[in-house]
């Protein structure tokens, strides 16, 4: 079971992230919350591979039901369980649609604060190309699957922070 990070966080410009997939894996990881397992979830197409490190904040729920997504976005490569303590650079505000049912399931996206090399980023608009990367991985991940994907916005590290704690659990809900 994943511990309970909120007191390590009691800064909110920082945020623990528990990595379920790397960067350049084929391989899908998900956390099982009811084992504290990491489980072999699928295996993308040849030819494809995650951008970045993938992984969750602990004890928040977006609109699909699951802990909030975060793409961390370093030099060196995490992997399943990591737990990296991360600064918000922003978030893409995410519409899915799956069937007949739509849900907001968003995407938060952070530096760890060791990093060197993106040491300079501060916000989702300083990083240019690699959004559009993080955004067509999503699309295609999702399409197949047979889910529609689209970014209905893309929004500031501070209005990114809000989302996040608004969407914490408090410890009587877990």
């Amino acid at each position: 079971m994943i511990m309970n990070l909120t007191d390590a966080q009691s800064d909110h410009s920082f945020f623990n992230v528990v990595i379920e997939t790397p960067r350049g894996s084929r391989s899908k990881f998900s956390y099982d919350e009811k084992t504290g397992n990491f489980l072999l979830k699928k295996f993308l197409p040849a030819g494809t591979s995650f951008p970045t490190d993938v992984g969750f904040i602990p004890h928040t729920r977006s609109g699909d039901g699951d802990p909030l997504d975060v793409f961390v976005l370093m030099e060196g490569i995490g992997f399943p369980g990591c737990i990296i303590k991360c600064r918000v650079i922003g978030m893409l505000e995410v519409e899915q649609e799956s069937g007949y049912k739509s849900y907001r399931n968003d995407r938060v996206l952070a530096i760890p604060t060791v990093s060197h090399e993106y040491d300079g980023i501060r916000e989702i608009t300083d990083l240019g190309e690699e959004v559009n990367e993080i955004v067509q991985f999503c699309r295609y991940y999702n399409e197949m699957e047979g889910k529609r994907f689209s970014v209905t916005k893309m929004l500031n590290s501070h209005d990114a922070i809000e989302i996040i704690k608004k969407n914490y659990i408090t410890s009587e809900h877990l």
